[in-house]
């Protein structure tokens, strides 16, 4: 049980998939915020502290995906 030691931040846009893995999280005791979309993400974290953040949300660049890693 991971109650009251892991905050994950987690940013999906497909709503019902985001929603079976808050439900999944939360029944092993994770803290999980969904954001639906990266505005809402990025509020997030500026407003927020986490643990971990996930996203399958990517964005093309150049007939590529790139990784955008984020500090605070």
């Amino acid at each position: 049980n991971y109650q009251g030691k892991i905050h994950i931040l987690l940013v999906e846009d497909d709503v019902n998939l985001g929603y079976l893995v808050v439900e999944n999280l939360r029944a092993k005791g994770i803290d999980v915020t969904l954001a639906k979309t990266g505005k809402e993400g990025m509020d997030a974290i500026k407003n927020n502290s986490y643990d971990l953040f996930a996203s399958n949300m990517v964005r093309r660049f150049h007939g590529s995906f790139r990784l955008q890693i984020i500090n605070s």
